[in-house]
């Protein structure tokens, strides 16, 4: 979700006359208007998310298009395994996979995330998922998690914002690094 629709959803007051007459006519989740939408949206995981408004075989649907953001910026931190095989079961669909274009992967909370990324996904698929990248996030990765990505680091020629944390200084971290970044 944009900064600006952030921003827009903080400053959303509703009145009370307004929230008596929603009350009155919404009669399902389809009948609220798309300001009250992108406020439940804020509240939602992105699995969440994905779960209940991914629908690509028909994407004109309007609840598929008001989260389309969420599709395009994909933040894998803090899952549970179920959330994980389910994000990873769409990054694989034959028929519609899942194309962010912007990746996040986090060992902040779950230690071991970026290795399953790298290890659970195949390799086509991440070559696929790494060509529509512009933004890549790595956060808290490991000396092995770079050498995964160095597997993969031809593959991100639409790459305009690469962002690396990591989790704890090694002595050749620096001379690995350059080699992946400078080469």
């Amino acid at each position: 979700m944009s900064n600006n629709m952030k921003r827009a959803l903080d400053n959303i007051e509703f009145e009370s006359s307004s929230m008596k007459h929603i009350r009155r006519t919404v009669t399902s989740l389809l009948d609220l208007p798309n300001e009250m939408l992108f406020f439940i949206y804020h509240y939602l995981s992105t699995t969440d998310i994905l779960r209940a408004f991914h629908t690509p075989s028909n994407c004109e649907l309007r609840l598929h298009r008001l989260s389309y953001d969420h599709f395009k910026n994909i933040k894998l931190d803090g899952l549970t395994n179920e959330e994980f095989v389910y994000i990873s079961t769409l990054f694989s669909d034959h028929e519609y996979p899942l194309r962010p274009q912007s990746l996040t992967l986090s060992n902040k909370h779950v230690t071991c995330l970026i290795n399953s990324y790298f290890t659970s996904i195949t390799d086509n698929v991440i070559q696929s998922i790494f060509i529509h990248l512009t933004s890549l996030t790595l956060i808290k990765c490991s000396t092995e998690n770079l050498h995964s990505l160095n597997k993969y680091i031809t593959h991100l020629t639409q790459l305009k914002y690469l962002h690396i944390t990591i989790q704890k200084p090694d002595m050749d971290i620096g001379i690995f690094s350059e080699e992946i970044l400078f080469k």
